[in-house]
C-alpha cells in the first residue's frame, strides 16, 4: 500500500472527528477572509473619500479665482461705462459748441456759390482722346504695311 493510500484510508476512517476540527478552522478562515474584504473595502472607501475632498477643494479654489476674476471685470466694466460716458458727455458739448461757431460764421458771412466745373479741360477726356489717336494712328501704319 502507498502512502496516499494509506493518508486515505486514515482520513475515511476518522473522517468525523476530522470534519469537526476543520470546520471550525474554515469558520475561522472564512471568517477572516470576510474581514480582510470588507477591510480592503474599507481602504478603497477611504481613498475615494480622500479623492472627493481634495477635488472639492480644488473646485472651490476655482471657484475663488473665477469669483475674483468676475469681480475685476465687472470693476473694469464700470470704469469703461463710466468713461465712455463721460465721452458721450464732451461729444455733446463738442457737438453743440460746433454748431454754435457754424452758425455764427454763417450769420456773419454771405452765402458762397458754388459753380459746376467745365468738362473742357478734364483730365479723363484728354487722356481718352490722347488714346484714341495714339490707337488709330497704330491701326493706320498697320494697313500701310499691307
Amino acid at each position: 500500500m502507498t502512502l496516499s493510500e494509506y493518508l486515505l484510508h486514515v482520513v475515511s476512517s476518522c473522517a468525523a472527528p476530522l470534519d469537526q476540527l476543520t470546520g471550525e478552522a474554515r469558520a475561522v478562515s472564512e471568517l477572516r477572509e470576510e474581514l480582510r474584504k470588507q477591510q480592503l473595502q474599507n481602504n478603497q472607501l477611504n481613498l475615494k473619500l480622500e479623492n472627493a475632498d481634495k477635488r472639492v477643494e480644488i473646485e472651490q479654489e476655482n471657484a475663488v479665482k473665477h469669483m475674483a476674476i468676475a469681480m475685476t471685470l465687472n470693476e473694469t466694466i464700470l470704469n469703461l461705462e463710466a468713461e465712455l460716458a463721460q465721452a458721450k458727455a464732451t461729444n455733446e458739448e463738442t457737438r453743440s459748441l460746433l454748431l454754435k461757431s457754424a452758425q455764427k460764421e454763417a450769420r456773419l458771412s454771405p452765402p458762397k456759390i458754388e459753380s459746376e466745373p467745365s468738362s473742357e479741360g478734364s483730365d479723363e477726356n484728354v487722356l481718352t482722346i490722347g488714346m484714341a489717336g495714339v490707337l488709330f494712328s497704330a491701326l493706320g501704319i498697320m494697313m500701310l504695311k499691307r
